[in-house]
């Protein structure tokens, strides 16, 4: 049995979250929403197990999908879809659990019915390989819009590379040998090893990157470097968030100067390398999620 001032579905729903290392913190994101929720519509923030039935599941879902008509009770104003959708699967995924655990009957999933968030996945900003090369060849006034554009071209010349991992990329994980180059790391996000090979335009690449990297020579001449990193980003903002911050107010300096739409983001050049390498070059699918990091298939 369990006793909590919040009742005993939202200390089990807690429990649940702790299980789950990995989306514990969607969970509790999803919790905060369904006690703000019980408040709006009852009054209270204790959910009991005996609380749910298939009327109140419906309730909670219709109650999502409407979020963006209320904004007291400390539900969200505006609640996307995918949101939606996000913490609906982790209301089920607890009710499921619960189920299998005794705790609830199976009839108190009837409430996802009728349940659909209407979800519409708009199609990301691409750039063609036309529009990549006049954006190669476009003169920057300043030396971090150009920094900008070199490393959105090391992340398209490296199967989309995130800026995190360029952030925090090794000098081991990095080899070039004349016009080739091998890349192998772990991706931040996944946890994947991910492997680069670069069998042409290696001189190149590493001219376009070479301004950036830890060497005395590099647009921070007076900068002390540290050797482990391949990019002397490190060394000039200590912190990643600092970093991705000011890179980030670049890149909407670089989007307006090249007049792309509000969607360009560093995320493009991974987007703009799935698109050409599956519509251009007809590389297939399994290929391309592979190279993105979506799957365990080499390249």
């Amino acid at each position: 049995d369990y006793n909590d001032a919040g009742g005993d579905f939202v200390y089990y729903w807690q429990e649940v979250a702790e299980r789950t290392p990995k989306s514990q913190v969607k969970h509790l994101y999803a919790l905060k929403l369904i006690v703000n929720i019980q408040i709006a519509l009852h009054g209270t923030s204790v959910i009991k197990f005996q609380n749910i039935t298939t009327d109140w599941v419906a309730s909670c879902l219709a109650y999502m999908k409407n979020a963006h008509q209320f904004t007291k009770g400390g539900i969200p104003k505006n609640l996307s879809p995918q949101s939606v959708q996000t913490y609906a699967s982790c209301l089920k995924k607890v009710l499921n659990t619960a189920i299998d655990a005794g705790k609830l009957p199976l009839e108190v999933m009837r409430g996802f019915r009728n349940f659909k968030p209407n979800i519409v996945i708009e199609k990301p900003f691409t750039l063609s390989i036309e529009e990549l090369k006049e954006f190669l060849h476009y003169p920057f006034a300043t030396m971090r819009q150009r920094m900008m554009r070199d490393l959105f071209f090391f992340s398209f010349c490296t199967m989309g590379m995130n800026l995190t991992d360029i952030f925090h990329l090794d000098r081991k994980c990095v080899k070039w040998s004349g016009d080739e180059g091998e890349i192998n790391y772990i991706r931040n996000k996944t946890g994947k090893l991910i492997g680069v090979k670069i069998n042409s335009h290696g001189k190149q690449i590493q001219q376009l990157i070479e301004p950036y990297c830890c060497h005395e020579g590099n647009v921070w001449s007076n900068t002390k470097f540290v050797s482990n990193h391949y990019f002397a980003l490190y060394n000039n903002y200590l912190r990643y968030p600092t970093f991705s911050g000011n890179f980030q107010k670049v890149g909407r300096e670089v989007r307006e100067i090249m007049g792309y739409p509000e969607s360009f983001t560093f995320y493009t050049a991974r987007d703009s390398w799935a698109t050409i390498l599956s519509g251009d070059y007809q590389l297939g699918q399994e290929y391309v999620d592979a190279g993105l990091g979506h799957s365990s298939k080499s390249l």
